[in-house]
């Protein structure tokens, strides 16, 4: 995901917000951001998240492929516990690692 991708994410949802605000219904969220490709964002209580996947599930974001043409991919709420857990490991060519002093 491009930094643009999470401009025009945090725009869609600021509209919807907007629209939510007016209607007494005050979604909240602690922080936002790109991590891993992924945009993500904090809810502080369930009535956000259930906000949020609703709204999530009607939008689209603009994707170019390799400079080609402009095309919209459906957006889809994932959870924690859906996204596997990143596992670190380190490869080295030759030698002594970096780490260990000889």
């Amino acid at each position: 995901m491009h930094q643009s991708q999470v401009e025009e994410i945090r725009q869609q949802l600021m509209l919807e917000l907007h629209t939510a605000l007016n209607s007494d219904l005050a979604p909240r969220s602690e922080n936002s951001g790109r991590r891993n490709g992924r945009f993500c964002l904090s809810c502080t209580d369930q009535v956000t998240s259930d906000w949020l996947r609703s709204t999530v599930d009607g939008l689209t974001v603009n994707d170019s492929e390799n400079g080609g043409t402009n095309c919209q991919r459906q957006l889809t709420l994932v959870t924690p516990s859906e996204i596997p857990k990143l596992i670190l490991a380190e490869v080295y060519d030759s030698g002594t690692p970096p780490s260990v002093s000889v």
